[in-house]
């Protein structure tokens, strides 16, 4: 069966963000999340520290016209529920800022890369349950992500057929591109020294 190419938007999204998505990756993989307890909670506070600022985000951008079944999905409570679960207080984690979503191009710029990150979870919920942590203790972010397998065709359907004005086309790479600095940006501070 032939493959089919994928719709310009979403080839133009991977290639725009490409670079800040290895960053993101490395940063992940180099702070020991996946191989130690302490450094997996971490992880968990930079995760919802990331998500504090998208949910906010993405709500007064509009997510739940767009996107009705964003408040079944949304990945931060399923994060809160981690960190209690973990016997840190989700209360405690002060969320990032963001800056405001204007329109529905930066919505789905910002979307391509809280959806996408999905896909990764289906590699890291393995390892974390190779940690201890599973859907009922730590983990249920992680799973509910990986169990999903709906959420990225649907997302890239909606990608697909969103009509926006072309002037606004730059858009969607702008904001996936300031999402993932975001999410390393997150990552980092959660791994210096100072932060410990």
């Amino acid at each position: 069966m032939a493959r089919h190419s994928p719709h310009p938007r979403l080839a133009s999204l991977r290639e725009a963000t490409s670079s800040q998505h290895r960053l993101l990756d490395r940063a992940i993989d180099g702070s020991g999340a996946f191989v130690r307890a302490e450094a997996y909670l971490r992880y968990l506070v930079a995760l919802t520290r990331f998500h504090g600022a998208v949910d906010r985000a993405l709500a007064l951008g509009g997510i739940d016209t767009l996107w009705p079944r964003w408040q079944q999905w949304r990945p931060l409570p399923a994060l809160q529920h981690d960190l209690q679960a973990l016997g840190r207080a989700a209360t405690d984690v002060e969320a990032e800022g963001l800056p405001a979503l204007p329109d529905e191009a930066a919505v789905l710029g910002t979307l391509y890369v809280v959806v996408g990150a999905s896909m990764g979870a289906r590699l890291l919920y393995p390892r974390a349950r190779a940690l201890g942590f599973d859907a009922a203790r730590g983990a249920a972010y992680l799973a509910s992500q990986a169990e999903d397998q709906a959420a990225w065709p649907e997302f890239v359907t909606l990608l697909s057929t969103r009509t926006l004005p072309r002037a606004r086309e730059p858009a969607l790479p702008e904001a996936a591109i300031t999402a993932f600095a975001l999410a390393q940006r997150c990552v980092a501070d959660e791994f210096e020294d100072r932060c410990r």
